[in-house]
C-alpha cells in the first residue's frame, strides 16, 4: 500500500496523493499489535480499491526454471521492489550432483 499508494512515493505510479491514506499508512506503521495491524490493512485495501486511483490490468504469468543443482533457490525474481541481490546471494551450487549429472 505504502510503494503504491502512498504520496509522493517512487513507485506510486499513478501519483496518488491523499493526506487521510498517508494518515492511516503512518498509523498502521506505528501500530505494534500485528492482529490490528493486519485489520487496518484489510480496511485500507476495500477503501483505495473503492477509490480505484488507478486501473489494475493483467499481467502475464512468469515462469522461473533453473536447474536442480542450484541450490536455496525457488524461483524467486525480487527480494522487495527490484533488488535480486539477497537471492543470489544465498544460492549456492551443488557440484557432486552437477558432475553426476555430466555438467
Amino acid at each position: 500500500l505504502r510503494k503504491t499508494f502512498g504520496t509522493k512515493h517512487t513507485w506510486n505510479p499513478s501519483q496518488h496523493s491523499d493526506p487521510e491514506f498517508d494518515k492511516k499508512l503512518a498509523e498502521v506503521y506505528a501500530e505494534p499489535d500485528e492482529r490490528v495491524r493486519q485489520i487496518k490493512v484489510k480496511l485500507m485495501v476495500r477503501e483505495i480499491l473503492d477509490k480505484a486511483p488507478h486501473i489494475f490490468l493483467p499481467v502475464p504469468h512468469v515462469y522461473t526454471a533453473w536447474w536442480p543443482w542450484v541450490k536455496n533457490y525457488g524461483g524467486e525474481l525480487r527480494a522487495g521492489a527490484d533488488r535480486p541481490g539477497p537471492i543470489h546471494a544465498r544460492v549456492w551450487v551443488d557440484q557432486d550432483m552437477k558432475k553426476k549429472m555430466g555438467f
